[in-house]
């Protein structure tokens, strides 16, 4: 991740001087366009943080829901403002794939059974992130 993240920070520069470093590192650019170059390390961070997420609480169900809804969520805003992909189709499916995920984590949140620490509150806050993306996808579809 370390070695991607140097790669992206170093990538104008060197793409123009040193045609070997744009074929060592062609994977973090070219599914995307020329634009928005960087947008194959925030996909690696955010699959980092998003496999992390289990580790990070590992007896709370509705807090790793939580947690797993706000990084999809930020990462299908991102998604949708800045359009990475090469054609339009790729970035919907993307968007449609990233807001089935929350939908799914939504419905494990209510099958799940909560713990007596955990309030109905996390379940509201849950459905409304999965309606409110599902509501702010339409426009782009």
């Amino acid at each position: 991740l370390a070695v991607t993240l140097w790669a992206n920070v170093v990538a104008p520069q060197r793409s123009a001087s040193s045609p070997t470093f744009l074929v060592m590192f062609r994977f973090l650019f070219f599914r995307f366009r020329p634009d928005r170059w960087f947008w194959g390390s925030i996909l690696l961070v955010r699959n980092m943080i998003l496999s992390f997420v289990p580790a990070m609480s590992p007896d709370d169900s509705q807090a790793q829901m939580v947690l797993l809804s706000t990084v999809l969520l930020m990462g299908l805003g991102l998604q949708a403002v800045l359009l990475p992909w090469k054609t339009r189709q790729l970035n919907l499916v993307d968007m449609m794939l990233m807001s089935l995920a929350m939908v799914t984590v939504s419905c494990a949140a209510v099958i799940a059974s909560p713990s007596p620490n955990e309030s109905t509150f996390t379940l509201l806050v849950l459905v409304g992130f999965a309606a409110a993306m599902t509501v702010a996808v339409i426009p782009f579809c």
